[in-house]
């Protein structure tokens, strides 16, 4: 053994109004030369206090990286709001909340709530136009934050800066709110239920409906300080219900906020909301098409020898002649009617189902590959099948699945003859030890060990 070691509605007057206005108008429509700052949107949007991607307290156009997986815990004003949100699809957003909300039950009693969202992509941004979405609030939940939105927004400097503005129904067509246009075409726009339900339905009549429906929009800057980010948004949310309650009661409705990402998959955020609370969130998330460490993509060192090829005749002694039938078709013929006797399952440490059958003397010495179908169809999950002679004679070996081919392939390569006269070699060893450490330090993987043996390389890491 060798060691080497190493340390290791229009415009209109109104402030109030002037943000949403402002940040749709600019979203949707802006000069040339500004827009052709335009960049692709940034590859993770940072999220809002529903656990969605938005501003603060408003949603946005943008939406996660597909199969993106968060989850988020937010609380301000006495109200805890818990939510998984997943991108299903990349232009389809859906998360699920679970909400703790102080004095909202009556009596001053908490209500735990359950509600549901989802976010369709309608345009994806281009150089010349935002991104737009379209959004259901609640529409599975109590209706405690039901609300349906239009949303745009738009990326410039490279992603630095964004503007969103939107319109919403419901919850989001609160403070000063403009008439519904769509109450004007048909009645059963113009009422809306304030009720709180018990949940599990989808009532589709409520949906964009109201007498009013009102504006939101807000601006998110990437700061020069890496991850920091900082927002600002005019919110359409007035917290009627809440006001009528008793448990909040905003002053005004525009909300300010920081965010930071301290590492990759972890959001912290802290707000100054409607002028009268202060709210913190944090959000961890993972994406199965990103893992979190960087890969490295450099090729691997050469082998320390260079292995030898498995002889010819080496898979014919151990195997028979050797057959893949991995296409899954079915078998011509049943395993009663195969006349196969003796058939053992064996189920290796690698998981993989070995069957082991002996051939009537009937059958001679051609390979049955549909009587191994047969046997996968009687026993189930064969992943190989080796027939046998009556007299001895390994017939043949059928490899069914894929697991059963690299099984296969794996006892014919560990059956080839290494030679190792050359660890009898002390100089040599070390030379082979001394070439790995320096191979391997200046991949900085924290190597204080390699164990050398005459068929193996052990590398410790620290």
């Amino acid at each position: 053994m060798v060691w080497g070691t190493m340390r290791g509605e229009g415009c209109w007057p109104g402030a109030a109004r002037a943000l949403p206005c402002l940040a749709f108008a600019v979203a949707l429509s802006l000069p040339g030369a500004l827009r052709a700052e335009e960049p692709l949107p940034p590859d993770q949007p940072s999220l809002n206090l529903y656990g969605m991607t938005g501003l603060i307290d408003m949603p946005s156009a943008e939406m996660q990286p597909d199969a993106q997986f968060t989850v988020t815990s937010s609380f301000f004003g006495g109200y805890l709001r818990n939510t998984i949100s997943v991108q299903f699809l990349p232009g389809l957003e859906t998360a699920f909340r679970y909400s703790v909300l102080e004095e909202m039950a009556g009596a001053g009693a908490t209500l735990y709530d359950r509600s549901f969202d989802v976010k369709l992509r309608l345009i994806q941004e281009g150089p010349q136009w935002p991104s737009v979405v379209v959004g259901l609030q609640d529409f599975l939940g109590t209706g405690v934050y039901s609300g349906e939105y239009f949303a745009a927004t738009k990326n410039f400097l490279g992603g630095d800066l964004k503007l969103t503005g939107g319109i919403g129904w419901g919850r989001l067509a609160g403070t000063n709110g403009i008439d519904n246009p769509l109450c004007q075409s048909a009645n059963r726009f113009c009422d809306r239920t304030r009720d709180v339900g018990v949940g599990g339905t989808v009532d589709f009549g409520e949906f964009f409906s109201g007498d009013e429906m009102g504006l939101f929009g807000g601006i998110e800057w990437r700061t020069p300080i890496k991850n920091l980010v900082l927002k600002a948004e005019y919110s359409d949310d007035d917290y009627d219900r809440e006001q009528a309650l008793g448990s909040f009661s905003p002053k005004i409705p525009f909300n300010f906020g920081l965010e930071y990402r301290p590492m990759e998959g972890v959001e912290v955020g802290a707000y100054y909301m409607y002028g009268t609370e202060f709210g913190v969130r944090l959000s961890l998330s993972a994406n199965p098409f990103r893992p979190l460490a960087d890969v490295d993509g450099e090729l691997a060192p050469r082998p320390v020898m260079a292995r030898p090829q498995p002889d010819a005749t080496a898979q014919r002694s151990l195997f028979g002649e050797v057959r893949n039938l991995l296409g899954g078709e079915p078998a011509t013929t049943t395993f009663a009617a195969s006349g196969i006797t003796g058939v053992e399952i064996e189920t290796g440490a690698d998981g993989v189902r070995w069957a082991r059958a002996e051939l009537p003397a009937s059958a001679g010495y051609v390979c049955p590959d549909q009587e191994a179908r047969a046997i996968d169809a009687e026993y189930g999950v064969i992943d190989a099948v080796s027939f046998r002679h009556p007299d001895g004679t390994l017939v043949c070996t059928v490899a069914l699945r894929p697991a059963g081919r690299q099984a296969i392939r794996r006892s014919v390569r560990a059956s080839a003859e290494y030679p190792t006269e050359w660890y009898g070699d002390a100089a040599k060893r070390r030379e082979i030890v001394e070439a790995l450490v320096a191979e391997l330090d200046a991949d900085r993987l924290g190597l204080f060990g390699i164990e050398l043996g005459p068929r193996r390389v052990t590398v410790y890491i620290e």
